[in-house]
């Protein structure tokens, strides 16, 4: 990031740029690093909620709005969004560990792997992405990371008080004519057609879920997601956490610094939690079944002290 850029975002941060009020941005037109970087400082999110904020966009999540989710269980169907995953099985599970203690009047195990990657379902923390060597989400200091683990925007923040509210499924593969391939990069006008044909209105705080079909499929190397330019999208529409079949972000995009942007961006700069790997195709059945694109879902994360990450079973409750 230029050093211009980086002044503009800081003085930004230090008058304490909160307001609600924020100049709509033209997200259509991001087609580099550099335009990014112009937009950068206007879709932070550093101090909207204060200088001591650990929870980013869950902030969108207001008792009100858990409330009014609630009304959308109507008949008591429950949807699991996880992946079944093996530690010494499933391919692309990182230092993946199985060990079963067994005795002989009972059991117990040890399961161990780093849940970053493209094969556990996993939610992504605020530390797990910095904005910059120094600086993390809001500001904190990444010497704050260490061998013990991470001092601020560990994983138990987020389990605090749970993850509920309005899920939307957002049914590319479903939607989009001519369905989803490997590498390509959904964007903002196909995100607006897919929930016009869905007859959804996306809400403040909604819990967001994008489908692209191809769930194992996607690699590192070539992977279907958003376009850089739905970060943008994201940030004017206040999505409280975001989940996807893959890791969120397409792959290959003609990108350099800003080639993983819900990573790079969405964590960091919007505080914006990321659900990697969720497995949606019953949900996308089920809401066909239903007639229904939103629901109720359930998010628990874990709460142990100072983790980047934790594998989840996000429930859907229709």
């Amino acid at each position: 990031m230029s050093t211009l850029i980086k002044s503009i975002l800081l003085c930004l941060l230090l008058f304490g740029c909160t307001s609600e009020k924020r100049r709509s941005i033209k997200y259509e037109v991001i087609e580099s690093d550099e335009a990014i970087e112009v937009i950068l400082p206007d879709i932070t999110n550093w101090n909207r909620w204060g200088p001591d904020d650990e929870i980013g966009t869950l902030n969108f999540i207001t008792p009100e709005k858990i409330a009014k989710a609630s009304t959308l269980i109507k008949k008591g169907i429950t949807v699991s969004l996880a992946r079944q995953t093996s530690m010494t099985q499933t391919k692309g599970v990182r230092e993946g560990r199985y060990e079963m203690q067994k005795g002989a009047y009972g059991s117990r195990d040890f399961v161990g792997a780093v849940w970053h990657g493209f094969a556990v379902t996993h939610l992504d923390g605020l530390s797990h992405v910095f904005a910059d060597t120094a600086q993390m989400y809001n500001g904190y200091p990444v010497s704050n990371i260490s061998e013990r683990g991470a001092q601020q925007l560990g994983i138990e923040k987020l389990a605090e008080r749970g993850i509920v509210g309005r899920g939307v499924l957002i049914d590319a593969a479903e939607y989009l004519d001519g369905g989803i391939s490997l590498g390509q990069a959904i964007t903002p006008h196909d995100l607006n057609l897919i929930l016009d044909r869905e007859q959804v209105k996306i809400k403040s705080g909604d819990i967001l879920f994008v489908r692209t079909g191809l769930g194992t499929k996607n690699t590192r190397e070539k992977r279907a997601g958003l376009h850089p330019s739905c970060v943008v999208w994201m940030h004017e529409n206040e999505v409280a956490l975001l989940g996807s079949d893959g890791d969120n972000d397409a792959h290959p995009i003609p990108f350099d610094r800003w080639s993983s942007p819900f990573h790079t961006i969405g964590i960091p700069y919007l505080g914006l939690p990321l659900i990697d790997n969720a497995d949606l195709e019953v949900l996308s059945e089920v809401c066909k079944q239903e007639q229904r694109y939103e629901f109720f879902v359930s998010i628990n994360p874990w709460r142990i002290e100072g983790t980047t990450s934790c594998p989840i079973n996000p429930i859907a409750v229709f």
